[in-house]
């Protein structure tokens, strides 16, 4: 879309959002022109991972906005046609401008979305599975890393993830690893967050998961590479 945000810093917004108590609504958008199938399924795989953190409102298709990238450079994105929804002219009377009125367009261009139907049909199921963890009155799963003594942290997963326990006590790596993440050739424990469902790679990241208190996250996001190094060879 030409945004300028990558998907690991949407996921970081969702987490700090739980985290802070902030309520966040948001779409999951679909029918991008020239999506892919693996997109769709990247994204019902991340789902199950991320039930912890606010579920969207809608699964939306996306749409051509006037002054959006895709207005403004169709061609870069593969759309042809493009044009007014023909719902305009059933509103404006016939000699209006309906290029110069219309705030969206309708235009032609490949997608997946298109071309596999049931993509759609799986999104919508996992996305009223998602918002059902969410219901009002009952608490929403978590995947919350608390600190303990002596630089140990308790992590409380409740995402009912074949393969996960409920508590596991970390130590200052895996901590950091769950919590604040980084590339992935640089973070040690990568793998080892990867495989334990704790973290996904995104963009070139090891993008972490877990969630926890703000003054705890405050610290940690605070610490120098120095304080973070001195930290984890710190024996216990």
């Amino acid at each position: 879309m030409g945004k300028g945000v990558l998907a690991r810093q949407n996921l970081a917004l969702l987490r700090y959002a739980r985290a802070a108590g902030m309520l966040v609504t948001w779409n999951l958008l679909t029918g991008f022109p020239g999506d892919k199938r693996e997109d769709y399924d990247s994204t019902l795989a991340l789902i199950p991972l991320i039930r912890h953190l606010p579920p969207p409102m809608w699964v939306s298709r996306a749409v051509l906005s006037r002054f959006s990238s895709y207005a403004n450079k169709p061609d870069a994105y593969g759309i042809t046609g493009l044009r007014p929804p023909r719902s305009y002219a059933w509103i404006f009377p016939s000699h209006a401008d309906l290029e110069s009125l219309a705030s969206q367009y309708d235009g032609d261009f490949a997608c997946a979305h298109n071309s596999y139907p049931e993509l759609q049909v799986a999104l919508e199921q996992a996305h009223r599975e998602w918002r059902e963890g969410w219901k009002v009155g009952a608490p929403a799963p978590a995947l919350h890393l608390t600190p303990g003594n002596e630089g140990y942290y308790t992590l409380l997963d409740t995402r009912g993830l074949e393969g996960t326990a409920m508590f596991q006590l970390l130590d200052e790596e895996q901590a950091r690893a769950v919590l604040i993440g980084g590339p992935l050739e640089r973070q040690r424990l990568a793998s080892w967050a990867i495989e334990r469902k704790l973290a996904v790679a995104l963009d070139g990241w090891c993008a972490p998961l877990a969630t926890t208190d703000v003054e705890t996250w405050r610290r940690w996001e605070a610490r120098t590479p120095e304080e973070v190094q001195n930290a984890l060879a710190t024996p216990v």
